[in-house]
């Protein structure tokens, strides 16, 4: 007796079929990206000027935050890059707003909305009792210390890849010593960044509780 085994014939589709909903997210996506890259060059000209340093308080590294959060690695990093490549073209509408003593700060933007990305999945405070926290595995975790304080921390530690080359150009811009540019591009807005990223995480929280914004 001869036993005919049956085979199912595999059939390969490439590029893979694209849904209509898996379309209508990346749409929405692209189109939240370009919103975010317009409102950080709408940060650029909100400003308040200190009497002592030419750098002013903007509302760019907030925006580059939210960004990262909502948008995610991918998407939150193409905002960034989209507001980048505008300046290049546009450098007096996206730029200038600060003067060109704070264009060292920039290059920072896209590395800090990547990793804020990062951070606020690691993070996730706020969603459910299992998951865990920034702080879980470290020796951190005997501080009792509020979820959202932690991620503070992690945040501005992130920020330093925005700050330090801001510094760093000032001082060249500006010929100054490291500690006069420290003085004039850092210590003034720590502050104020910790303020921003409060905000930002309270607002991300009521954010994500929106269908059409929730990723």
């Amino acid at each position: 007796m001869t036993n005919i085994a049956t085979h199912t014939p595999i059939t390969f589709s490439w590029p893979r079929p694209r849904t209509k909903a898996w379309a209508h997210k990346w749409e929405h996506k692209l189109v939240l990206a370009v919103f975010f890259s317009f409102l950080v060059a709408l940060g650029v000209n909100i400003k308040i000027y200190l009497p002592f340093t030419p750098v002013p308080i903007t509302l760019q590294t907030f925006f580059v935050l939210l960004s990262g959060m909502l948008l995610g690695t991918r998407w939150g990093g193409f905002s960034i890059a989209l507001y980048l490549g505008m300046g290049t073209v546009f450098p007096e509408s996206f730029f200038s707003g600060a003067g060109i003593a704070t264009y060292g700060y920039l290059g920072g933007f896209f590395i800090y909305a990547i990793l804020a990305d990062k951070i606020y999945k690691k993070c996730q405070f706020y969603r459910t009792d299992q998951q865990k926290n920034c702080f879980a595995n470290s020796n951190f975790v005997s501080f009792t210390i509020i979820p959202i304080a932690r991620s503070t921390v992690l945040f501005l530690l992130v920020l330093l890849t925005v700050y330090l080359p801001g510094v760093w150009w000032l001082k060249f811009s500006l010929n100054l010593d490291y500690y006069s540019a420290l003085q004039l591009g850092l210590f003034p807005f720590m502050l104020g960044e910790v303020i921003k990223i409060f905000a930002g995480v309270l607002l991300m929280q009521k954010l994500e509780q929106i269908p059409i914004i929730n990723r």
